[in-house]
């Protein structure tokens, strides 16, 4: 690094100049140039957009290097000013120097923020579910960066989401908290009771889980209205029935099928 960044990083307080540093041995980044940028970014930053971004390069050296030497300074400005969670914005960057995460997801992102249709919780949530996919047995190994963007552009609220997975056509289906109307409230409402007279349902987990083999197993059908109708089989003498509406919205789910389904 230039004599230039080395002075920025010691007036950035000890810490972030041993992220800055630790950076410099780091396979994440590839030269000295990738410091340069992203110390005079990060200087070039306001308030606690500043603080952030300094916490990130300690707490991630190379890879917190990296996405701020990546990204526009508008953009970087929008994500730090937006976003106050630490442990988000480290698994983001780690995330980005993996290639879970891309520059074009990024630039999604940041609009996506900007313009209001997601904000620091909906990454959070992003970023976890990227990286509990192989932990989590209701999160799909198969859905990735492009399906969650895609769910937030038809208005998935992520922060709000239970689970997002893709059924056997690779469709973005997902189940929020929701309200009375649809939702996880309204199923639970509804047909919780229901749901406990299938074989092998005892609890709410159970219903859930339900709910997503049925979209990940079951047969789909046009519903006559809107979106699409998933039906299973449970056991040898019951069916279940899953609604998801035209922009992947889990809106209801319950034991039974259609009044226009042919049996």
């Amino acid at each position: 690094m230039d004599a230039a960044t080395a002075r920025l990083a010691a007036d950035g307080g000890a810490d972030f100049r041993r992220g800055v540093y630790r950076a410099a041995d780091s396979e994440a980044i590839d030269s000295f140039d990738q410091i340069d940028d992203a110390v005079r970014k990060i200087d070039e930053l306001d308030g606690p957009a500043n603080r952030r971004a300094k916490l990130l390069v300690y707490e991630t050296d190379g890879p917190g290097v990296k996405l701020v030497d990546d990204m526009d300074r508008a953009d970087l400005r929008t994500l730090f000013q937006s976003v106050e969670s630490r442990d988000t914005l480290a698994r983001l960057s780690r995330q980005f120097d993996a290639g879970t995460v891309e520059s074009r997801h990024l630039d999604e992102i940041t609009d996506l923020l900007d313009s209001g249709d997601m904000d620091g919780a909906d990454l959070g949530r992003f970023s976890q579910i990227l990286d509990q996919r192989d932990s989590d047995p209701m999160i799909d190994s198969e859905v990735g960066a492009d399906d969650l963007l895609t769910a937030v552009r038809k208005n998935s609220d992520l922060s709000d989401t239970r689970f997002t997975l893709k059924d056997q056509k690779s469709r973005v289906r997902w189940l929020e908290d929701g309200n009375s109307q649809a939702g996880w409230k309204h199923i639970l409402q509804r047909h919780e009771n229901q749901f406990y007279d299938l074989p092998g349902i005892s609890t709410r987990d159970d219903i859930q889980h339900l709910v997503y083999r049925t979209i990940k197993e079951g047969k789909a059908y046009p519903d006559p209205d809107e979106g699409t109708v998933y039906i299973m089989n449970v056991g040898s003498d019951s069916k279940v029935m899953v609604l998801v509406g035209g922009n992947g919205y889990v809106v209801t789910a319950r034991p039974g099928t259609p009044s226009w389904f042919e049996k």
